[in-house]
C-alpha cells in the first residue's frame, strides 16, 4: 500500500491499521520511503468556474524548478450525478468523507459589489447549484486501478464539451423567476455549565430557536459558564463560552463589608447635611445672607455630637427617621376592674380566667385519641424531666426601672451620657420609647426591621443581671 503522510507523524512497524469503510484491518510491516513530496511547489485549481464546472488542473508555481521526471498525483474528487441543480443533499457521504463541513465554499471571480457581505462567497451548503459540468478529458477514468494519463492535447477548447462522458448539463433557471423546495436547516440554542453541591458538572439545555434565550437554571445549583451554540456548529471554537465570576465569600469578609457600607451610609449622610447647611440661608435685617463662621452638622441618630450633660439641653431623638424632637415624660396608667363577679363581666363583653381579662371563648376538642390506653414515648430513653418550683418577687410589674442608671458596657454615639444626665426620665432622651424600649416594634416578613432598635439595644448598652430586685420591668 502506498500513502502520502499529511503530517509529521508516520506509522511504526506493528501497529494495526483499519479501514474506515470496509473496516479491514491489518498490520504494518515493512516500511520503504518513496518520492519526496513537492505538492508546495504546485498550486491547485479545483475548476469550478462562475457559470461550470471546469477541468481541475495543478500549476507549478513560477518560482519552483521543473520536475525531472514522472508525477504521481493522488487526490479525491466529486463525480457528478443525474439532475437539474446541485444542493446540500447532492452531497453524499461515505464513511465520513463528506461531513458538512466538508462541502466546499466557492468564491467567484466576478464580485457584484452592492451584494450583501461577504460579498462574492457562495457556501455550496447553503445555495442552489445550476452550473453544468464538462465532460472527462481523454487519458482519465474514474476506475481506482487505472493510472491516467494525460496528455496537454486534454486543456486545449476543443475538449470542453458538454455531450461526452461525465457531463452534465443543467437548466439553468430564468431571472427572476420563483423557485418551490422544502427547506431544512438547523437552529441555534443557548445552555449552561452548572455544578451541583455533590461536585457533579453537568449542561443545561436550552430550546433551539431563530432567536435562542438562556435556559432557567436550577435553584440548587452554582452557573459556571454560558454556551452560545450556532446552527451548523462544525467545530468546538464556533461555541461562545462566557464564563460566570461566582465571588466566594466567607463570613469574615461579609463582616468586612458591613463595617464598611455602615461608615459609607453615615459619611454620606453627613455629607448631605454639610451641603444642606451650606446652601442654607440665614438673612440679617437687610434681608443679606449671614456669613457663616462654622458648620455643625448631626444626623440626630444619638447624642454624640449635643453637650448631654448641658442644663439646657432638653433633646430627644428620633433613631429610626433622625429627627431632633423635644424631650418627653411617659409615664404608666393603671388599669383597675371596676367589676368583681362573673356575670357583671359577661355583661361587660368580657371575662377573667385566672389573672387573665379575654373575650369570651368557648372550649372545643381539635383532636382526639379515644383508643389509647397509656402514653408511649417515640424516644423514651432521650426523655428528660425536670421538677422544681418558681416564685418570682414582686410577682408582677408594670413599668421599667427610672431611677437607677445601668452599668454602662457599651457607650455608643453618646446615648448612655444622655440617659445618665436625664435621671428620674430616663426614657426622655429617646423619642418614641414607650414603643420600642416597652412594647417592642414588629419586624416585617422582608427580614428588614420596622425601626433599627428593640429593647435595651435602642441604647447600645446593657445591664449586669444580679439577684437583687431593683424594680426593673421585664
Amino acid at each position: 500500500m502506498s500513502y502520502i503522510s499529511l503530517t509529521s507523524i508516520d506509522f511504526l512497524s506493528g501497529e494495526v491499521v483499519s479501514g474506515e469503510s470496509s473496516g479491514a484491518s491489518a498490520t504494518v510491516g515493512t516500511l520503504t520511503d518513496g518520492s519526496i513530496d513537492i505538492t508546495n511547489t504546485y498550486l491547485f485549481d479545483d475548476g469550478q468556474r462562475d457559470n461550470f464546472y471546469d477541468i481541475a488542473r495543478i500549476v507549478r508555481k513560477s518560482s519552483s524548478p521543473a520536475p525531472t521526471g514522472r508525477l504521481l498525483i493522488v487526490y479525491d474528487y466529486l463525480e457528478h450525478g443525474s439532475g437539474d441543480l446541485l444542493t446540500v443533499d447532492s452531497y453524499v457521504d461515505i464513511a465520513n468523507q463528506m461531513d458538512y463541513e466538508d462541502i466546499p465554499i466557492y468564491t467567484a471571480t466576478k464580485v457584484d459589489p452592492d451584494s450583501p457581505s461577504p460579498a462574492g462567497e457562495f457556501p455550496l451548503i447553503d445555495s442552489f447549484d445550476f452550473r453544468s459540468r464538462i465532460e472527462d478529458i481523454a487519458g482519465t477514468s474514474s476506475t481506482l486501478e487505472t493510472i491516467d494519463e494525460v496528455t496537454g492535447n486534454s486543456f486545449d477548447f476543443y475538449s470542453r464539451q458538454f455531450d461526452g462522458t461525465g457531463a452534465s448539463i443543467s437548466d439553468f433557471g430564468k431571472p427572476g423567476s420563483t423557485i418551490q423546495a422544502d427547506l431544512e436547516y438547523y437552529l441555534g440554542k443557548k445552555s449552561a455549565i452548572v455544578i451541583d453541591d455533590r461536585g457533579t458538572i453537568s449542561v443545561v439545555e436550552g430550546a433551539s430557536s431563530d432567536v435562542p434565550r438562556r435556559p432557567d437554571i436550577p435553584a440548587d445549583v452554582m452557573k459556571l459558564a454560558d454556551l452560545s451554540i450556532p446552527p451548523f456548529t462544525f467545530r468546538p471554537n464556533n461555541v461562545s463560552i462566557r464564563s460566570t465570576k461566582n465571588q466566594r465569600f466567607t463570613m469574615k469578609d461579609i463582616g468586612k463589608m458591613n463595617n464598611r457600607l455602615s461608615n459609607i451610609e453615615k459619611t454620606t449622610s453627613l455629607n448631605l447635611l454639610e451641603k444642606n447647611a451650606l446652601t442654607f440661608e440665614v438673612l440679617d435685617a437687610n434681608g443679606l445672607n449671614r456669613f457663616k463662621s462654622g458648620i455643625v452638622v448631626d444626623n440626630f441618630q444619638g447624642h454624640k455630637v449635643g453637650d448631654a450633660f448641658h442644663k439646657d439641653y432638653k433633646n430627644s431623638m428620633d433613631f429610626s427617621r433622625g429627627i431632633l424632637r423635644p424631650t418627653h415624660v411617659t409615664r404608666p396608667v393603671d388599669l383597675e376592674e371596676s367589676v368583681t363577679t362573673d356575670s357583671a363581666r359577661t355583661a361587660a363583653g368580657y371575662q377573667k380566667t385566672g389573672d387573665l381579662l379575654t373575650l369570651p371563648y368557648t372550649e372545643v376538642v381539635l383532636t382526639e385519641q379515644p383508643f389509647a390506653s397509656t402514653i408511649e414515648r417515640v424516644a423514651p430513653f432521650m426523655s428528660a424531666t425536670w421538677k422544681g418550683v418558681l416564685s418570682i418577687d414582686p410577682s408582677q410589674d408594670n413599668w421599667f426601672e427610672t431611677e437607677i442608671a445601668p452599668r454602662i458596657i457599651i457607650n455608643k454615639k453618646g446615648n448612655y451620657d444622655a440617659v445618665v444626665a436625664s435621671i428620674g426620665n430616663n426614657m426622655g432622651t429617646v423619642w418614641n420609647s414607650w414603643q420600642t424600649i416597652w412594647s417592642g416594634v414588629v419586624q416585617r416578613d422582608d427580614g428588614i426591621p420596622a425601626q433599627a432598635w428593640q429593647g435595651g439595644n435602642a441604647f447600645d448598652w446593657e445591664e449586669e443581671s444580679d439577684d437583687a430586685d431593683d424594680g426593673g420591668g421585664p
